[in-house]
């Protein structure tokens, strides 16, 4: 039987840091949430302050509600007919203290604190220098 050699990493020292932190927080949270809700990413970029309600900071209960689906075309609220309701049920969010990775709560209010947004688009460009683009015109879709 042959034995398996070494493997060489042939990694590039350069490339071991692209992006700063808040690029790495923006994503852990973008991923978490999309992952958990089961939204494809062009939904969750497309998420504003104004969807995120907290309910209860000590239990950690957080409620999303999208105004959005792809399988919901015209909106939220847009009719209740006899065969079908097509209103979009809000997303009720939870502490997971287990999996930190998948802690939708703890990453959505982290990536809050450190981009220090208050209104518009919840996910935005980040520059070369790490810094969250205040103009509301600059989101990630």
């Amino acid at each position: 039987m042959k034995s398996f050699g070494i493997i060489q990493s042939h990694v590039n020292p350069e490339d071991q840091q692209w992006g700063g932190a808040r690029l790495h927080v923006m994503l852990q949270c973008i991923y978490a949430i999309a992952f958990l809700c089961l939204l494809r990413f062009d939904e969750v970029l497309r998420i504003e302050l104004k969807d995120i309600e907290v309910i209860d900071k000590w239990k950690g209960h957080i409620k999303l509600t999208l105004s959005f689906r792809k399988t919901h075309q015209y909106g939220g609220n847009f009719v209740f007919s006899f065969f079908t309701n097509l209103e979009i049920k809000p997303f009720h969010l939870f502490f997971n203290r287990q999996e930190l990775h998948l802690d939708p709560v703890h990453l959505l209010l982290r990536w809050i604190r450190v981009s220090r947004l208050t209104t518009g688009s919840l996910f935005r460009r980040i520059d070369a220098q790490d810094r969250v683009s205040m103009n509301i015109t600059k989101t990630l879709v």
